[in-house]
């Protein structure tokens, strides 16, 4: 019936939104350099066991204040990219003009 498969369509398209959004976070591991710590940031931030207070978030990430807001903004800038812009298969052409422009 109608009911039933609102309920199903409506869970169906919270798994959907799930799954691209924990592909997106993976794919932040393939980014050349740097894409290991920017996976780390978002999964250590949002994700993970919360550290008990900022400073020893830094200390875990091995990071300075700056350079962790640095990087948190690229990771969910590329999160954002991925989950709103570009289908798979161009995203990894995205992601190399990116770091070209990025000088590295």
């Amino acid at each position: 019936n109608r009911a039933d498969r609102e309920i199903y369509d409506g869970d169906d398209k919270q798994a959907r939104v799930r799954r691209n959004y924990l592909e997106a976070i993976e794919f932040l591991k393939r980014k050349p350099n740097e894409g290991e710590m920017l996976y780390s940031i978002i999964y250590t931030t949002y994700i993970g066991p919360k550290p008990s207070n900022v400073y020893e978030l830094f200390d875990n990430l091995g990071l300075t204040k700056r350079r962790y807001y640095l990087f948190r903004n690229r990771a969910i800038s590329l999160i954002s990219l991925h989950l709103w812009s570009a289908p798979d298969a161009k995203l990894g052409l995205l992601i190399d003009l990116l770091t070209l422009f990025e000088g590295r």
